[in-house]
């Protein structure tokens, strides 16, 4: 139900309820109407904003016991030491597009040196 009233909200503001062609920089191209705002606002029992954020405040209640409970599971699940590869600039910061291949192991340390991409 929460994911269905998003997507109302998401239709209302966006044109669809997937992948909306409202969207600009910024925020949406169409705001909503006052029949609109109202009907999220006091919309039927189980669709309406007050509806929402009372699950949402039981779901992280819920979600907080349950980490209390088993929080080493939760905290090192799909944890695990990994090697990282990235474009960056000269300065180190990451590049999309142009730059030199950098690889770090899980420490940090460099184990591949600043390669340039375009070597064949």
């Amino acid at each position: 139900m929460m994911r269905k009233f998003g997507q109302e909200i998401i239709q209302v503001t966006a044109g669809k309820k997937i992948h909306g062609t409202g969207a600009i920089p910024g925020g949406i191209n169409k705001h909503l109407s006052e029949e609109e705002r109202d009907k999220f606002l006091k919309g039927e029992e189980l669709m309406n904003v007050e509806k929402m954020i009372s699950w949402s405040q039981a779901a992280l209640e819920f979600f907080k016991g349950f980490h209390k409970k088993n929080k080493d599971l939760i905290d090192n699940f799909a944890k695990f030491p990994s090697n990282h590869l990235s474009l960056v600039r000269k300065d180190g910061a990451m590049d999309l597009y142009h730059g030199v291949l950098r690889a770090v192991d899980n420490d940090g340390k460099k184990i591949l040196h600043d390669v340039d991409y375009q070597i064949s």
